[in-house]
């Protein structure tokens, strides 16, 4: 399959009706468009930190696009230091030609992609408790036609006691971030703050950390471009770092929940 050049699209969430088409229309060459040291930078940084909990277990992949979380999961050449063996790999997207190089792409033993509304697909294609981890990387929910509430109550209900989900969503002030794919020009809704976050956070999960990412390093992406990759991830976990510290807003957060296991106790904080 021939790649092509990526388009730029204009940024949008559910209000507007053609963001599967959208998708579709970018979906040739989006992976070229990440595929520099800054981006695989990000990706390495999220994936050290969120990475683990994959290992070994049945992971769906909610908005799964290109299939970023499995490539980076089964990791066959750029980045090996990150290769995992999930016992099983599903992704779910509505754009059917980002399904479609997903499933070019990845040939792990015990994976699936399938072309379904992600909510749809835990309801009524997914018994209940049959995964071990959820993610949810690079903002399907600020897009999704959900409401934040009723995807995290689809997600309680297919995790499994003691399962994971690990919700990559951006803040509002990603609208300021202009070296992705998309323009982020019409922002509306579900570009918040952590405190908005937490609030949609349903009681059947529990947080383990709402995580900042990307507080100041994009302004100097094109010094940053010039310097080895490890300089680039150290740039990142110390720009992480300093941002929370210093409270300024970032482009993203990494919202980490739990569902509690069986033998949980609940204390005051849970009441």
């Amino acid at each position: 399959m021939k790649l092509q050049k990526p388009k730029v699209m204009p940024y949008t969430d559910h209000t507007n009706p053609d963001t599967i088409q959208k998708f579709n229309e970018v979906a040739e060459g989006y992976d070229q468009h990440f595929d520099n040291r800054f981006d695989r930078a990000e990706e390495t940084v999220l994936f050290n930190r969120y990475g683990h909990l994959l290992q070994n277990a049945d992971v769906l992949d909610i908005g799964c696009g290109t299939g970023l979380v499995a490539r980076l999961t089964y990791s066959q050449t750029n980045t090996p230091k990150m290769k995992l063996t999930p016992y099983s790999y599903t992704g779910v997207d509505v754009s059917q030609k980002m399904v479609e190089i997903a499933a070019y792409r990845i040939k792990a033993p015990r994976s699936q992609i399938v072309v379904a509304d992600m909510v749809d697909y835990m309801d009524h294609q997914c018994a209940p408790e049959s995964f071990d981890v959820v993610t949810s990387w690079y903002f399907p929910m600020n897009y999704c036609e959900h409401e934040a509430p009723r995807v995290y109550e689809a997600v309680s209900r297919v995790l499994r006691p003691g399962g994971h989900f690990v919700n990559i969503m951006a803040s509002s002030r990603y609208v300021m971030r202009h070296s992705h794919i998309v323009e982020a020009n019409n922002l509306r809704r579900f570009f918040e703050d952590n405190d908005w976050y937490r609030g949609q956070i349903p009681a059947s999960l529990k947080v383990v950390s709402i995580t900042g990412f990307n507080f100041l390093i994009e302004k100097y992406r094109r010094w940053l471009n010039l310097c080895p990759q490890v300089v680039i991830e150290a740039m990142f976990r110390f720009d992480q770092r300093m941002g929370e510290k210093s409270g300024a807003k970032p482009y993203f957060y990494g919202i980490h929940l739990q569902k509690p296991p069986l033998d949980y106790e609940k204390t005051p904080l849970d009441m």
